[in-house]
């Protein structure tokens, strides 16, 4: 959201209002902090126990300051952005989508992330689509030509912008590393059996490529940390804990092969030109493997281990083709959906 955030307040006579629910604070401030962001409102979310109270409690706090706005933004597939786009709903307030159309086949790939994202559709107004495959999908869904605007994603803005100052940072603490690899998982459907086919698979290849480190940022859940902790040490695989997101930029940028289960990281892999080996059955961003950067392997050992050995081979050797465009977008995704947010309020007679 922060290139948003920040064209958006290029408009003076336009009062912008962030809300955070607080979720997994310290990763949070930590983002903000290296972004230049800040909240206006950080809710009390009480219950968190499952996603249904979630989704319950974070609604009901953002009953009052929605109360006062002319419209609601949200994001991508979260919890917090269906929350925002069922509460603007209620109280018959417009919801601009941001990454709009995303889709996969299979509504519980990613779980509940691709649920989310298809009910939030049927409660916007706005719909900002980072590609015109995106597009597309709105179309076939019977959103109208209009609602809709290109606009790119604000991910390869935020990453750009972090690559931009990364040139007067000191060098990282991984620099001293002449060859790494980078791990991510944290989704809810790989949670179990397949983290821990991942894991084993990930160790696997440490043991097959003693030059290569294997640096695992870990997410802090619980759940997910249980299917590393029983893994053999080996010194060239190290968990460690999240990064800030400049300093992971960083980590991400001088690997030779990102293997992650996220789904933003395959579009920042197309601006850092790192291969990306995904561990997911399906991708809502079919134009990373389009272009050769992204290869779906989902969490099967066999899959994993043969698709990252010849990567890392031809990493290793020189011989990847690197794609120089990036699908995504060129930069200006906030710029671009600012102007449409600006544009549609005018259109609906709302004040800017």
């Amino acid at each position: 959201m922060a290139p948003l955030i920040k064209a958006l307040r290029e408009y003076q006579d336009l009062e912008v209002i962030t809300v955070s629910t607080q979720q997994h604070e310290s990763l949070l401030s930590d983002t903000l902090d290296s972004l230049n962001i800040s909240t206006d409102l950080e809710l009390s979310v009480p219950d968190r126990s499952t996603v249904q109270t979630l989704v319950a409690s974070i609604g009901i706090e953002l009953e009052q300051p929605i109360s006062q706005c002319d419209f609601i933004v949200v994001q991508g597939d979260t919890i917090s952005a269906y929350a925002g786009a069922f509460a603007g709903l209620l109280q018959k307030k417009p919801v601009i989508h941001l990454e709009a159309g995303l889709r996969t086949s299979d509504l519980h790939q990613p779980h509940p992330e691709e649920g989310l994202r298809r009910a939030i559709t049927h409660l916007t107004s706005l719909h900002l689509a980072p590609t015109e495959n995106a597009r597309n999908n709105l179309e076939l869904e019977g959103v109208p030509a209009i609602a809709i605007v290109v606009t790119g994603n604000t991910s390869i803005d935020a990453i750009k912008h972090q690559l931009e100052r990364m040139g007067s940072k000191s060098p990282s603490s991984f620099a001293r590393y002449e060859k790494y690899c980078v791990l991510t998982v944290h989704r809810r459907e790989n949670w179990g059996e397949g983290l821990d086919d991942i894991a084993h698979a990930v160790f696997q290849l440490a043991q097959e490529f003693p030059e290569v480190e294997f640096i695992c940022p870990l997410h802090p859940n619980p759940i997910v940390r249980k299917s590393f902790a029983e893994l053999p040490v080996a010194k060239n695989f190290r968990i460690i804990d999240p990064l800030r997101h400049d300093d992971f930029v960083q980590l991400l940028a001088g690997s030779q092969l990102i293997l992650t289960d996220s789904g933003g990281i395959q579009e920042e892999a197309t601006v850092l030109g790192v291969p990306v080996v995904i561990l997911r059955e399906e991708t809502e961003r079919p134009e990373v493997v389009e272009i050769g950067m992204g290869f779906l392997t989902g969490t099967s050992q066999d899959k994993i281990l043969s698709r990252s050995r010849d990567l890392l081979a031809q990493r290793l050797s020189g011989q990847f083709l690197i794609s120089s465009v990036s699908p995504f977008g060129d930069g200006s995704a906030g710029v671009q959906a600012a102007c449409a947010i600006s544009h549609f309020a005018k259109e609906n007679q709302r004040p800017l």
